[in-house]
């Protein structure tokens, strides 16, 4: 029986090559974009979940209220870590991780520039589940001044030796011993590392201060731990431990602070919150944002309702034409039954066949979506999982769609299908076109939410920063050329081709010190945390700040080693009145120890932070020397020869430091990759979304020209033009399609309204956006539309009435 059926489908797609192929590339196509979109939300929502305790691990977080303005961020002070595990026996480990920037490391004649080194206590593994290759996790990163290496980078500078007890070589002359090798860190892990250095190397690591956050730390609890109890215990650990250093740095108890409106504390952050759902600044690693799993879920809820929406439609709407099939059957002694398990076979077969090509889309399509998300997916049917629920889509699509024909046309009786006198009712009619509705609105959803990204990266590409990013090459590491700094420097200013240069301890993007500022004389309810940047006189000019008030700090005013220059913000937020002349009290653990500076300027208010930040108070400090990043404003011609007398400077100065660089203007893009790719897989997704939508109103317009293939010959005869044949077959759809507007627009406002509020600074949606996406999806619709229907007008009327 079930090859008899086998052979009835294969004819029947024979017959129908048309719509078959339309059926089933745009259900392929559908099911392949729900197969890679369900591979990039599987791997983001397991972000961190190979460790052993993930439930029970926690990161401490600061959060503080400072002059109205709010404060988070993933550092803690010293003691933290081992203080909780003291005194909290909920506790049962503690960890602190402190980053770095690159470091160059050697081996014999082998010398490299290594970012990913992490400074770690000797407890990293009875926290975090990396497992080791070589070594003891109890006691490899006990002693100080020894390292773990990963695999790929024991291959690296070992080889095929055994790298244990052997040495490796920072560029200060450091010796550390390798006590132990690591699996490479997992793809999807926020803490990604090479090299994990003993944190009991660095002598900081002992210091008492609770007023200074300089390491991540991080806990695990005992399981089925009270989290409100721990909370609670731990809020009261920290008032009693910092309470006492943040008044001697104020003069006010912890108490008075908070009564003011500001606020001080730490909170414990779940594991399981960190990679998708956290925003706080100086995290580890790479971090994910949950409004994008949403966003993209409902991307592939949509494309696989679109894909069998039209698969639904077009094998409902082509099932009708085999009621004299279904008529001749019956005659010959076919029951019901049999026609039923015939349809639901036929369908399910077509599934399966959409199913299979997809699973070889998806194979195909791989390397490019993993270039395109930046990850390492993997995609296999060997998995009882896959299998399970590629089964149950078939099986629940093919159902679907061939219920119509299994049992509506099973039921009509032989005799009045063989005479003709089916009534061809209005639901079915009625359903297909509330599908095309809904297919064409998730459309146009899409093609909306398209366009508002699109807009949103534009203008944070584009936005005014307060300083020019055009023309600025970053030498990273500059600290290494000393007290050269200033002769370095000179030289490089003889070139023609280069403007001016500037030694700083951040760029903007990069900022990693915020400390405590307030006015000389005022409350500390009115003291604030600012961005801190240390430079030297040149840095206004060579990213072209603008000067509002004073001047900038100068090399040439001995006085300038105690001032400051501050931002328009920061007047606001220290209540500063320029006319006093009071002055800014760097706060320091201990008031006596303060630094006050005379605020000799104020610059108009330039973005420190990437746009995903607001404003915030920025100072910066007259510190001539060889900080961590060197910029050199160039001229924008002979580029590449201004660039090759930067090197050859770099190794007149420092010839054994490898020299590194890159342009500002295209380090920029970085802090919205993030972004950048949600754009690209919105662009795709949409326009394959469009592109099913189109297979499948092609052949539906084909169906319906079919069908009126009569009604186009009455008119025909009765005098009516082609233009106006058209205009009436078209008119239907073009219907279908302003309805889908509709639902379309407020749909598409709300999921997009929600992912903006992820940025400070973000455009708002303009009705031309809505507009223009609702001229695209008509212009489709007409487009797809009209060769069928200008087909169908200018067919000769005698031969469709003699066809009908």
């Amino acid at each position: 029986m079930f090859r008899n059926y086998l052979k009835i489908t294969v004819r029947n797609l024979h017959r129908n090559k048309g719509y078959t192929f339309i059926n089933i590339t745009g259900l392929a196509v559908g099911i392949c974009c729900c197969l890679l979109i369900f591979l990039y939300v599987f791997d983001e929502v397991n972000f961190d979940r190979f460790h052993e305790h993930y439930n029970e691990i926690y990161r401490v977080i600061l959060k503080g209220r400072f002059a109205n303005e709010e404060l988070e961020d993933a550092t803690s002070p010293v003691p933290m870590a081992f203080t909780l595990t003291r005194e909290l026996p909920e506790v049962v480990q503690a960890t602190r991780i402190s980053t770095s920037g690159k470091f160059q490391i050697s081996r014999d004649d082998q010398t490299f520039n290594e970012e990913g080194v992490l400074f770690v206590d000797s407890t990293f593994f009875d926290v975090f589940t990396f497992p080791l290759v070589l070594g003891n996790p109890k006691s490899v990163l006990v002693e100080p001044h020894t390292l773990i290496l990963t695999e790929k980078m024991a291959q690296k500078y070992f080889a095929y030796e055994n790298p244990l007890d052997q040495y490796l070589t920072m560029e200060d002359g450091t010796q550390y011993k390798v006590t132990g090798i690591v699996s490479d860190p997992p793809q999807n892990s926020h803490i990604k590392f090479d090299f994990l250095f003993s944190l009991s190397s660095q002598d900081y690591s002992r210091t008492d201060m609770w007023v200074s956050n300089s390491y991540l730390t991080y806990i695990r609890v005992l399981p089925g731990s009270d989290f409100n109890e721990l909370t609670e215990k731990f809020n009261a650990l920290v008032r009693r431990y910092a309470g006492p250093q943040i008044q001697a740095a104020t003069g006010v108890s912890i108490e008075e602070f908070e009564k003011t409106g500001n606020s001080y504390g730490y909170y414990l952050e779940p594991m399981k919150n960190i990679y998708l759902r956290s925003r706080v600044g100086n995290g580890l690693g790479p971090t994910g944002n949950i409004s994008y799993v949403y966003i993209f879920s409902i991307i592939a809820v949509f494309i696989l309702a679109i894909a069998c929406i039209n698969f639904i439609n077009l094998s409902t709407a082509k099932s009708a034409n085999r009621a004299k099939e279904v008529g001749i059957r019956k005659t010959v002694g076919s029951y019901r039954s049999d026609l039923i398990r015939q349809f639901l076979i036929e369908s399910i077969l077509l599934t399966f066949l959409a199913v299979f090509i997809a699973v070889t889309l998806v194979k195909l399509a791989m390397p490019l979506f993993n270039d395109i998300t930046a990850k390492e997916l993997s995609f296999t049917i060997l998995n009882w999982f896959v299998l399970a629920a590629l089964a149950l889509l078939t099986v629940v699509i093919g159902v679907i769609a061939g219920a119509y024909p299994a049992f509506y046309l099973s039921a009509f009786r032989p005799v009045e299908v063989l005479k003709g006198d089916i009534v061809r009712g209005t639901s079915s009619g009625k359903l297909r076109s509330g599908l095309v509705v809904l297919q064409f609105a998730i459309s146009i959803t899409l093609v909306i939410g398209t366009l508002v990204v699109k807009q949103q990266l534009f203008f944070l590409q584009n936005k005014d920063l307060g300083f020019n990013k055009e023309q600025l090459m970053v030498v990273t590491r500059a600290d290494v050329i000393g007290d050269a700094f200033n002769a370095f420097k000179q030289e490089l200013k003889q070139n023609s081709g280069i403007v001016n240069a500037t030694f700083s301890s951040m760029i903007p993007g990069h900022t990693n010190a915020i400390n405590a500022h307030m006015i000389e004389d005022a409350p500390p309810s009115e003291s604030s945390v600012m961005v801190s940047v240390w430079t030297d006189a040149d840095f206004a000019d060579t990213y072209q700040l603008k000067i509002v008030r004073g001047r900038f700090l100068s090399d040439k005013i001995n006085t300038d080693s105690t001032a400051c220059v501050i931002n328009e913000w920061a007047i606001n937020v220290l209540n500063w009145d320029p006319e006093s002349g009071k002055r800014l009290i760097a706060m320091r653990p201990k008031m006596e120890d303060s630094k006050y500076l005379d605020i000799v300027g104020v610059i108009k208010d330039a973005h420190m932070m990437s746009l995903h930040e607001p404003m915030r108070a920025t100072v910066f400090y007259f510190v001539p020397a060889a900080h961590n990043y060197l910029t050199i404003r160039i001229r924008p011609e002979n580029i590449k020869e201004t660039v090759a007398f930067v090197e050859k400077t770099w190794k007149k100065f420092v010839p054994d430091k490898t020299f590194e660089h890159y342009f500002y203007d295209d380090h920029y893009n970085e802090f919205y990759k993030a972004e950048m790719r949600t754009g690209q897989v919105f662009s795709i997704f949409a326009g394959l979304a469009i592109l099913i939508a189109c297979l499948g109103l092609f052949g539906l317009a084909s169906f319906m020209a079919e069908r009126k293939t009569k009604e186009i010959g009455v008119r025909k005869v009765l005098g009516a033009s082609v233009t106006g044949i058209t205009v009436v077959l078209i008119r239907e759809f073009t219907k279908w399609v302003i309805i889908a507007n509709v639902i379309a627009w407020p749909a598409a406002y709300f999921l997009m309204k929600n992912w903006l509020q992820d940025f400070a600074y973000r455009i708002s949606m303009g009705w031309w956006v809505f507009l223009l996406s609702s001229v695209i999806a008509l212009i489709i619709a007409v487009l797809t539309v009209s060769f069928y229907a200008v087909k169908a007008a200018v067919s000769d009327p005698a031969k469709s009435l003699r066809y009908e």
